[in-house]
């Protein structure tokens, strides 16, 4: 596991748990947990296989003290980018990409969304190890099996076997019920938001793909890169 980096995505809003998260108190931040957030435990999971210095987070600048507050002790050789705007996942996935491959442009980044709930037991530490495996080659994305048809989720249909993974037919999105039953029996797998990327691969990727974005971030500062860059996520841009 030595050398795998990662990149948390700590700027959103968490709308879906209105009233308890607030603009100013997203989700992620939330203490539910035994007095730890969503986003601790996130972090926790990371020095599962990066080390402090190996980890960095992108969150909205107004979340950043927080987000400091809450690394404390925990991970405090951690790298935090502040996001001027949200423009979604793919323009701060490529920020926290290109920042982190100037020191290493072909070393593997996995990319944890922050408000997930995840038990760190031995099927997410082999999820992991396949994960790395699979990312020599290609973009690798997780999909999670379904335990019922759920509407407000991202769906993948997978396709044929690739090694310990499978290649992706197609993303699909937050489906009626009835589309949700139809996927589910169908094999389709819920989109996690979770990926493993090698840096130069991915970078590759958005110079053939999504060029406005890389465009945008060859701006002087970061205010003007965010401003400049299309609101896309990284499933529509890659």
């Amino acid at each position: 596991m030595e050398g795998l980096k990662t990149l948390i995505l700590a700027g959103g809003s968490g709308t879906r748990l209105f009233p308890l998260s607030r603009t100013l108190f997203p989700k992620q931040l939330i203490p539910l947990f035994q007095n730890e957030s969503l986003f601790q435990k996130t972090v926790q999971r990371a020095l599962l296989f990066s080390e402090p210095e190996e980890i960095t987070i992108v969150t909205n600048r107004v979340h950043k003290f927080l987000v400091r507050d809450q690394l404390g002790a925990l991970c405090d050789r951690c790298t935090i980018l502040e996001e001027p705007e949200a423009k979604n996942t793919l323009p701060a996935i490529y920020y926290g990409i290109s920042r982190i491959a100037e020191e290493d442009e072909s070393g593997q980044v996995a990319i944890l969304p922050s408000d997930h709930f995840i038990t760190a037991d031995e099927g997410y530490r082999d999820a992991i190890r396949a994960a790395e495996e699979l990312a020599r080659e290609r973009l690798v994305v997780f999909g999670v099996k379904p335990d019922s048809p759920q509407t407000g989720y991202g769906y993948i249909r997978p396709g044929s076997p690739v090694g310990p993974g499978f290649s992706v037919d197609a993303f699909v999105e937050k489906p009626d019920r009835a589309t949700a039953e139809r996927y589910v029996r169908d094999g389709y797998v819920w989109n996690s938001g979770m990926f493993v990327f090698d840096s130069g691969i991915f970078l590759e990727e958005c110079r053939r793909h999504a060029a406005d974005v890389v465009a945008a971030f060859e701006s002087d500062t970061p205010e003007e890169a965010f401003r400049r860059s299309p609101k896309i996520s990284v499933d529509y841009g890659i």
